[in-house]
């Protein structure tokens, strides 16, 4: 089991495309960890210390894994600059509330020409940065033509690497339909520790379907309830100043994939599981009452995201 976890560290940022402000400006604005040249990503640990059932990170359940669907990820990239990508968050928001437990939605805020802060006064429209490096990584990765566009489950559609946001309702009706959960994952526990300023998860989680496939996992954050102005050219004056930004991707704890899980074929018991404890540092700028984690699994092949779990974090 020692050799379970392999770490993968992918931070190497990724092309920033339509660049209107120099390197500096973006360590500045995009992500502050990512300055501190001390700055390590946090550790994943496979041993719960904490239970008393708990041997070389297995836990025994006391019941078998019965009555377990398949969760989407949907994760829609958009910008506050961006006028055309209103309707496509609208998309995803009533997908979200039609199928309240089996989505997870994620607004990717990318580019400098979409999300790029106009002003750094805070009583001003469009002052805020929620760009990421990862987010900027994704955009280079899914060679989006533009924005409005969307992943789902890590794919896209018609040989491109991402979906338009036209298609995403037949896509997700179609895997909420199908409900094949190929992996199995569940939140036990969030810890915000304060003194060292980072999240710790407890997660359960197992290979459902015997296979060959090695698996990635990570922790991602988003933020809701976020007031700023948003571009819109079915707006009066082309914008909303009174929008509210909500699932606003604040970052991965493990780079924009994440690391090494376990493979298919892991020799598990039935009600046997794998114990993990996921970290993240928290961001200073984040307001933890309405953030939200997701801790998801994917394949390491081609990155499919193959099952995702929500939680409030307070």
């Amino acid at each position: 089991m020692k050799n379970l976890f392999t770490f993968v560290l992918l931070l190497t940022l990724g092309t920033v495309f339509f660049s209107c402000q120099d390197a500096e400006d973006d360590c500045i604005y995009v992500d502050k960890r990512r300055c501190d040249p001390d700055f390590v990503l946090p550790d994943i640990t496979g041993t719960d210390t904490t239970s008393t059932d708990s041997t070389d990170g297995i836990i025994t359940l006391a019941s078998p894994i019965t009555n377990y669907d398949e969760k989407i990820l949907l994760e829609d990239f958009t910008g506050f600059r961006c006028t055309n990508c209103v309707p496509a968050t609208v998309t995803a928001v009533n997908l979200k509330a039609a199928h309240p437990n089996r989505l997870s939605i994620v607004g990717v805020h990318c580019t400098p020409f979409f999300a790029a802060p106009l002003t750094s006064d805070t009583t001003q429209p469009y002052h805020s940065d929620f760009r990421t490096p990862e987010g900027e990584q994704f955009f280079d990765y899914y060679e989006m033509a533009g924005l409005p566009n969307g992943a789902i489950n890590r794919l896209g559609s018609q040989g491109n690497k991402y979906i338009p946001f036209a298609e995403w309702t037949d896509r997700i009706n179609a895997l909420i339909a199908e409900n094949n959960p190929e992996v199995y994952i569940s939140i036990e526990n969030i810890t915000v520790d304060e003194e060292n300023q980072e999240l710790i998860v407890k997660v359960y989680a197992k290979p459902l379907i015997p296979s060959e496939t090695a698996y990635l996992i990570n922790l991602s954050v988003t933020e809701s309830g976020i007031a700023d102005a948003q571009k819109n050219s079915s707006s009066p004056g082309g914008q909303i100043l009174d929008y509210v930004h909500n699932h606003v991707y604040r970052g991965s704890a493990y780079g924009p994939w994440g690391i090494d899980v376990f493979n298919g074929n892991i020799d598990l018991n039935t009600n046997e599981v794998l114990s993990l404890k996921l970290k993240i540092d928290i961001n200073t700028e984040w307001n933890l009452e309405n953030c939200e984690i997701l801790v998801f699994i994917s394949k390491s092949s081609n990155r499919e995201v193959v099952q995702v779990e929500e939680a409030h974090i307070l």
